[in-house]
């Protein structure tokens, strides 16, 4: 339904990358799509409408998918290192979601878990407030 290609050089930043995917049908940004793509919208690739979404398998031979309500629709990674040019596909398939995910969520801006307190019976807001003052004490 979909297929762009990105170079990403993650030589400085011990393989971590950030990549924006999506792309309009034409214009400078059109470039990253592969000779594969089949040329849909975003918008059309995201409906769950019961209409035939047209796409391109490996082989470039035609095919279509008709997505029901609800469906999902998932991100593939195919990497090339430049030290070996080998390929290869990671996995699992992200499924593509409304809201930011992250596969590995080892902190929050730098802060472990320990630097937080967990919320219980025993720990409250009142009590929160009460050992620090209220300007100092904000759970969540």
């Amino acid at each position: 339904m979909y297929e762009e290609e990105q170079t990403v050089s993650t030589l400085t930043s011990a393989g971590y990358f950030n990549a924006r995917v999506g792309s309009p049908t034409s214009g400078t940004d059109s470039l990253k799509r592969s000779a594969l793509d089949s040329g849909n919208s975003m918008v059309e690739v995201f409906q769950n409408q019961n209409a035939a979404i047209t796409g391109q398998t490996s082989s470039a031979i035609g095919c279509s998918y008709t997505p029901s309500p609800g469906d999902s629709r998932y991100f593939r990674f195919i990497v090339t290192p430049s030290t070996t040019g080998v390929t290869s596909t990671l996995s699992p398939d992200m499924t593509i979601d409304s809201v930011p995910q992250s596969l590995v969520a080892e902190s929050l801006q730098g802060l472990s878990t320990d630097d937080f307190i967990q919320v219980s019976a025993n720990v409250t807001q009142a009590k929160a407030e009460s050992l620090f003052g209220a300007s100092y004490a904000t759970l969540r």
